[in-house]
């Protein structure tokens, strides 16, 4: 009986770890299956490698999308890399920095603090800023024109479907047609309203026009399409109101401000004359467009390279020919687009590049084309809200206080590095309505990022308002391991690790 017993209890046993075994042993080639497909869904292009350069890390961050950590000992340089893929889902979008041109508040925010706001996979830091911290050169973002170029700045040009352009401004127009068909035509959008000059302020510029009282304005209300006003896309307005020789009129939510100067302003009373006399309707037609048709655009300067030569001379200035962290980005013939950083002023550590060495890293990654972006202490590489590179500023001790400085004093302590607030980001973000805060669909990818997001220390002498004030990063900066990884034959080995558990914890298991 004994033996009978035992014969049934142990044929119970085996027949139930074999249901286990192949059960564990299906989920086991179903989710290799599942992986393979996913890893062979896009085709990544390989990146190369600069002389004297190697990869320290590289990794897929989601489809289409790779990062690239290179090193050189000599000199030492750290460079961070985001190679977009051609074709890839994800797309390239421009973030002002909160929202404005100008604004009461805190101008500037953190490139981190833009990517963890439009929930962004990668993003560096974009344009130049002036001293009033808006964007030297002009800004398109989701097809509408925040801001008109600057003619002595180059700007990157994305158009829908294709490859990205370079090029001094762009050229663009702005009319505004009444219904007796006399049309004004526009000298600028969202800039500083110059002598004699006709600009349209949107609630893009900020809460007012913050002119002086030496001009005539006109509000006007958006009546359809609602929303911002996009490049190629004619809209319905109505003229609202008139103020004279009283500037910085407020910006209606739904609406829009023109601002007239000298003969301008004559323009506009006319208009408005017209308009109560019923000489013509206070509706009219705004049409704003570009060429060629932009999706996106941001500033920069100067061109590196085009048709994969060095493009632009040397000047003996520091900015050329000095040793300085850089923000670049670049593609190629085939469309995929590089956005990369380069660490510096750290000496022993990463030194920087000049623009003629930034030229070369890039034709010899395989850019045929490039544009140099803000350097130096802005420049920031970050991935869904963590920045993976280490800026140049710091705090140190300086008289007894805590001060950020771009370099330290001899025998200064360093506390730590710290983010610059920036006037523009560069971001690629997945597709969908850029004002929903979709969740990031890579969120649960197969690769998870340290969770280093900034902290501002406690410390008042830094702590400010989130998203202007600089913020600590980790004092050594935030690397990935300095080893290359498979994506795959990492989720593999996590699966036998968890088959073998599975496995040796049936075995553990009491009988019965």
């Amino acid at each position: 009986m004994r033996v009978g017993e035992y014969t049934r209890i142990g044929r119970t046993v085996i027949y139930r770890r074999t249901i286990g075994l192949r059960k564990t042993f299906f989920a086991f080639f179903f989710s290799l299956a599942l992986l393979s497909g996913t890893h062979n869904a896009f085709a990544a292009p390989s990146v190369s490698v600069p002389d004297g350069y190697t990869i320290t890390t590289q990794r897929q961050l989601a489809p289409g999308l790779t990062h690239v950590q290179m090193a050189s000992f000599s000199p030492p340089e750290r460079v961070n890399i985001a190679l977009l893929a051609h074709g890839s889902k994800l797309e390239l979008r421009t973030v002002l920095s909160n929202d404005a041109i100008a604004e009461d508040g805190p101008r500037l925010e953190r490139t981190s603090s833009m990517c963890l706001r439009i929930r962004c996979v990668v993003a560096v830091n974009g344009d130049f800023y002036a001293e009033a911290g808006q964007p030297v050169g002009g800004l398109v973002s989701g097809g509408e024109l925040v801001r008109t170029p600057n003619n002595s700045h180059h700007q990157l040009l994305i158009q829908p479907g294709q490859p990205p352009v370079a090029e001094t401004a762009f050229p663009w127009k702005g009319t505004l047609v009444s219904t007796d068909l006399q049309g004004l035509s526009l000298d600028g959008v969202n800039v500083d309203r110059g002598t004699g000059k006709l600009v349209l302020y949107t609630p893009a510029f900020g809460p007012s026009t913050r002119t002086n009282d030496f001009g005539v304005e006109l509000t006007i209300d958006i009546v359809q399409p609602s929303g911002p006003l996009r490049l190629g896309r004619t809209a319905l307005v109505r003229v609202t109101g008139i103020r004279e020789n009283a500037g910085d009129t407020s910006i209606p939510a739904g609406g829009a401000v023109l601002s007239g100067h000298n003969e301008r302003a004559y323009d506009l009373i006319d208009l408005w004359h017209r308009i109560q006399t019923q000489a013509t309707s206070a509706e009219a037609l705004l049409r704003i467009e570009s060429t060629p048709e932009l999706a996106e655009s941001v500033g920069g300067t100067p061109i590196l390279v085009r048709n994969g030569s060095r493009w632009f001379g040397d000047e003996n200035r520091s900015f050329y020919k000095g040793r300085h962290p850089r923000t670049i980005v670049g593609w190629n013939d085939a469309g995929d687009v590089f956005l990369v950083t380069v660490d510096g002023r750290q000496s022993g550590d990463s030194v920087g590049m000049t623009l003629g060495e930034a030229a070369s890293f890039m034709i010899g990654l395989g850019a045929t084309d490039a544009l140099n972006l803000d350097g130096g202490g802005s420049t920031t590489f970050v991935t869904r809200g963590a920045v993976l590179n280490r800026p140049s500023d710091r705090i140190v001790i300086r008289s007894g206080h805590e001060q950020i400085v771009r370099e330290a004093g001899a025998g200064e302590h360093v506390l730590g590095y710290v983010e610059r607030p920036v006037s523009v980001a560069l971001a690629i973000v997945a597709p969908g309505d850029r004002t929903s805060g979709l969740g990031d669909p890579f969120a649960a990818g197969p690769i998870t990022l340290p969770d280093v997001r900034t902290a501002v220390p406690s410390s008042p002498a830094v702590a400010r308002t989130a998203g202007t004030a600089p913020a600590v990063v980790s004092p050594m900066g935030v690397e990935l391991p300095a080893t290359s990884h498979d994506d795959v034959a990492g989720a593999i080995a996590l699966i036998v690790i968890a088959l073998a558990a599975i496995v040796g914890r049936r075995r553990l298991a009491p009988a019965g």
